[in-house]
Protein backbone atom coordinates (compact mmCIF):
# COMPACT_ATOMS: atom_id res chain seq x y z
CA UNK A 1 0.00 0.00 0.00
CA UNK A 2 2.93 2.65 1.06
CA UNK A 3 3.98 1.75 -2.63
CA UNK A 4 1.24 2.69 -4.26
CA UNK A 5 0.62 5.83 -2.03
CA UNK A 6 4.02 7.01 -2.84
CA UNK A 7 3.49 6.70 -6.59
CA UNK A 8 -0.02 8.03 -6.13
CA UNK A 9 2.02 11.30 -4.23
CA UNK A 10 4.61 11.57 -6.87
CA UNK A 11 2.54 11.13 -9.88
CA UNK A 12 0.17 14.61 -8.21
CA UNK A 13 3.36 16.24 -7.87
CA UNK A 14 4.07 15.75 -11.93
CA UNK A 15 0.41 16.64 -12.88
CA UNK A 16 1.28 20.61 -13.10
CA UNK A 17 3.78 19.66 -16.16
CA UNK A 18 1.30 17.34 -17.91
CA UNK A 19 -1.30 20.42 -18.47
CA UNK A 20 1.03 22.94 -19.17
CA UNK A 21 1.55 20.80 -21.66
CA UNK A 22 -2.06 20.14 -22.45
CA UNK A 23 -2.50 23.77 -22.57
CA UNK A 24 0.66 24.45 -25.17
CA UNK A 25 -1.39 21.70 -27.51
CA UNK A 26 -3.91 24.38 -28.08
CA UNK A 27 -1.83 26.28 -30.38
CA UNK A 28 -0.97 24.64 -33.35
CA UNK A 29 2.09 26.57 -33.94
CA UNK A 30 3.88 25.09 -30.30
CA UNK A 31 1.63 21.48 -30.76
CA UNK A 32 4.18 21.05 -33.71
CA UNK A 33 7.10 22.50 -31.94
CA UNK A 34 6.72 20.48 -28.87
CA UNK A 35 5.63 16.94 -31.19
CA UNK A 36 9.80 17.81 -32.80
CA UNK A 37 10.93 17.23 -29.79
CA UNK A 38 12.15 13.84 -28.73
CA UNK A 39 10.62 11.97 -25.60
CA UNK A 40 13.95 12.06 -23.26
CA UNK A 41 14.48 15.73 -24.27
CA UNK A 42 10.44 16.43 -24.13
CA UNK A 43 11.02 14.65 -20.33
CA UNK A 44 13.79 17.25 -19.35
CA UNK A 45 12.42 20.13 -21.03
CA UNK A 46 9.16 20.02 -18.94
CA UNK A 47 11.31 18.61 -15.58
CA UNK A 48 11.76 22.50 -14.93
CA UNK A 49 7.60 23.27 -15.50
CA UNK A 50 6.32 21.27 -12.41
CA UNK A 51 9.74 22.55 -10.33
CA UNK A 52 9.11 26.53 -11.18
CA UNK A 53 4.95 25.95 -10.60
CA UNK A 54 5.41 24.45 -7.08
CA UNK A 55 8.01 27.03 -5.82
CA UNK A 56 4.93 29.40 -7.40
CA UNK A 57 2.97 27.75 -5.40
CA UNK A 58 4.41 27.39 -2.20
CA UNK A 59 5.47 30.83 -2.11
CA UNK A 60 1.52 32.00 -2.58
CA UNK A 61 0.18 29.68 -0.54
CA UNK A 62 2.87 31.01 2.65
CA UNK A 63 2.42 34.41 2.29
CA UNK A 64 -1.40 34.60 0.68
CA UNK A 65 -3.41 31.45 1.81
CA UNK A 66 -1.68 30.39 5.32
CA UNK A 67 -4.68 31.52 7.49
CA UNK A 68 -7.54 29.75 5.52
CA UNK A 69 -5.52 26.54 3.99
CA UNK A 70 -2.99 25.95 6.99
CA UNK A 71 -0.09 24.74 6.62
CA UNK A 72 1.08 22.25 4.21
CA UNK A 73 2.52 18.99 6.21
CA UNK A 74 5.44 17.48 3.92
CA UNK A 75 6.80 16.18 6.14
CA UNK A 76 4.23 13.56 6.82
CA UNK A 77 3.59 13.46 2.83
CA UNK A 78 7.20 12.15 2.27
CA UNK A 79 6.99 9.94 5.56
CA UNK A 80 4.19 8.39 3.35
CA UNK A 81 5.94 8.38 0.33
CA UNK A 82 9.16 6.66 2.19
CA UNK A 83 6.70 4.13 4.36
CA UNK A 84 7.57 4.98 7.40
CA UNK A 85 5.63 2.04 9.67
CA UNK A 86 6.25 4.09 12.62
CA UNK A 87 4.26 6.77 11.59
CA UNK A 88 1.06 6.85 14.04
CA UNK A 89 -1.52 10.04 13.20
CA UNK A 90 -5.02 10.12 13.64
CA UNK A 91 -7.25 9.50 11.27
CA UNK A 92 -8.72 12.94 11.05
CA UNK A 93 -5.37 14.46 11.06
CA UNK A 94 -4.66 12.67 7.86
CA UNK A 95 -7.86 13.92 6.31
CA UNK A 96 -6.67 17.08 7.16
CA UNK A 97 -3.58 16.82 5.41
CA UNK A 98 -5.13 14.80 2.54
CA UNK A 99 -7.30 18.34 1.91
CA UNK A 100 -4.67 20.21 1.98
CA UNK A 101 -2.32 18.02 -0.17
CA UNK A 102 -5.17 17.72 -2.65
CA UNK A 103 -6.16 21.51 -2.82
CA UNK A 104 -2.37 22.45 -3.64
CA UNK A 105 -2.26 19.89 -5.83
CA UNK A 106 -5.47 21.21 -8.01
CA UNK A 107 -4.20 24.66 -7.56
CA UNK A 108 -0.63 23.66 -8.52
CA UNK A 109 -2.44 22.06 -12.23
CA UNK A 110 -4.93 25.03 -12.65
CA UNK A 111 -1.65 27.05 -12.20
CA UNK A 112 0.41 25.04 -14.96
CA UNK A 113 -2.96 25.22 -17.20
CA UNK A 114 -2.81 29.13 -17.13
CA UNK A 115 0.85 29.16 -17.64
CA UNK A 116 0.62 27.14 -20.38
CA UNK A 117 -2.25 28.71 -21.90
CA UNK A 118 -0.68 32.75 -21.94
CA UNK A 119 2.23 30.92 -23.06
CA UNK A 120 0.22 29.76 -26.07
CA UNK A 121 -1.37 32.85 -26.24
CA UNK A 122 2.26 34.79 -26.73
Amino acid sequence: MNVALGALILALLIFPAISFRLAINRSAQLKELVGTISITDSFWAFLFVPIFLHAIAITFIHYVLSHWLGEIRFDIIYQLITGNANLAIPNADVYRFVIQFATYNFGCIFLGYLMGYALAKL
